[in-house]
């Protein structure tokens, strides 16, 4: 029994060792896109907050324009030279409020630029994730293969020994014929028909 358990003892720990192995490869390969994913989570945290930032921004310069721009100054700007002052103005107003939109559609892009790789990352983690509940599994089932061998093994060894205890005891009973022989020995050297 001891010499054949041997062997499928180093299969199992051979396979078991090669999975282990690869669950800590894919452990350490997870490792850089969850870091990575961390960091990108954190960049997209901080463009929501810039994002938001610039929209309250030009809000602001909408209402500050709207404030500026009443009826009142609008009679007070056909004053001779108080129109070009106006217009600059205004033309200032409207340049900063533009540029405060082409900046938040730029971080807008960014902020879908940084989802779509957010996802990338979530989705590799999940696929390396797998690949390790994968390998688990097969270390399970490897485990339960060979707790399987050994029963069936085991089993076999004590049908063997009562197969041997049952012959021998088979043979170690009184023959029956032995017993008639011994019996019946006077009667030697006469036949059937002698009586």
């Amino acid at each position: 029994m001891y010499l054949s358990t041997i062997r499928p003892r180093e299969i199992k720990d051979q396979k078991v060792a090669k999975l282990r192995k690869q669950i800590q490869e894919l452990n350490i390969k997870r490792k850089t896109p969850e870091r990575l994913l961390n960091n990108a989570k954190k960049d997209l945290f901080r463009l929501y907050a810039e994002r938001d930032s610039l929209k309250g921004e030009k809000e602001r310069l909408k209402m500050e324009k709207a404030a500026k721009e009443t009826w009142w100054l609008y009679i007070y700007s056909f004053l001779p030279g108080k129109a070009a002052e106006f217009t600059q103005m205004s033309r200032r107003q409207e340049s900063a409020i533009s540029t405060m939109a082409g900046i938040q559609r730029t971080k807008e892009r960014d902020i879908d630029l940084k989802t779509k790789y957010v996802r990338t990352l979530e989705e590799r983690i999940r696929s390396i994730s797998s690949g390790e509940d994968k390998n688990k599994t097969e270390i399970r089932k490897v485990e339960e293969d060979y707790r399987e061998k050994m029963l069936q093994q085991e089993q076999e060894i004590k049908l063997t020994e009562l197969r041997k205890k049952s012959e021998q005891a088979f043979y170690a009973r009184p023959s029956t014929q032995t017993h008639f022989r011994e019996e019946y020995s006077h009667f030697q050297g006469t036949s059937a028909w002698d009586f």
